[in-house]
């Protein structure tokens, strides 16, 4: 609740972001010392009542403060200044160039490593992220490539999504491809009808059936 950190940022005088899961986890950890036994709720309730009468964002009466001899922010005269919610990061936007490449009624997959640090063994077309100036059918041409695919020729994208992870805003390219050879390690050809849908990532996932409303 924003009253209760709000409180608890001035009781214990904490200038860490409230809106951090961090901070509020040392709120908690500072705040649990003090609930009274069998008394949770009421204590939960009178911080709450707390904050939105007397210790209010702005204004704070500390004069009719119950708790004002033990409150830190007061005496370190920080009252004003607390909580810290710092402005969230606005989100960059980034283009995600990614292969379409089909093959006798099946598409080319890449597997992301078993140490990447986000959705490890996962599939998904191949590709990459790159700012928003870069052109979709010269970056996919780059990936191919790079993975060790001969004779590769881009062309129009074929599907387009959009979704949003940890301050980036992606717009999601399939550019059509072709290649030559078979698949090199980390690579394969899947049959559309044994895509699992639970072992591709979301932006695959919205790519396949984005796809799927334009064939």
């Amino acid at each position: 609740d924003g009253n209760v950190a709000r409180v608890a940022a001035r009781l214990f005088d904490d200038d860490g972001d409230v809106g951090s899961a961090t901070t509020r986890r040392r709120l908690q950890a500072h705040l649990f010392p003090h609930v009274p036994e069998g008394c949770a709720a009421a204590f939960s309730e009178a911080l709450i009542e707390l904050g939105a009468l007397l210790c209010r964002p702005k204004d704070a009466d500390c004069s009719a403060c119950p708790v004002a001899e033990f409150c830190g922010a007061r005496a370190s005269g920080r009252v004003s200044q607390l909580p810290v919610k710092r402005p969230p990061k606005r989100a960059r936007p980034v283009l995600s160039a990614r292969g379409w490449v089909e093959r006798g009624g099946s598409l080319l997959f890449v597997e992301r490593p078993v140490d990447a640090s986000l959705l490890p063994g996962f599939l998904e077309l191949p590709g990459r992220w790159g700012p928003e100036g870069e052109e979709a059918p010269d970056v996919v041409r780059e990936v191919l490539e790079g993975l060790g695919f001969d004779g590769v020729c881009t062309y129009e994208p074929v599907a387009e999504a959009r979704h949003a992870i940890t301050h980036h805003r992606i717009r999601s390219v399939a550019v059509r491809a072709d290649v030559a050879g078979p698949a090199p390690r980390g690579c394969r050809f899947i049959p559309w009808d044994q895509v699992d849908p639970e072992r591709v990532t979301t932006e695959t996932r919205k790519l396949l059936r984005a796809r799927e409303a334009t064939a």
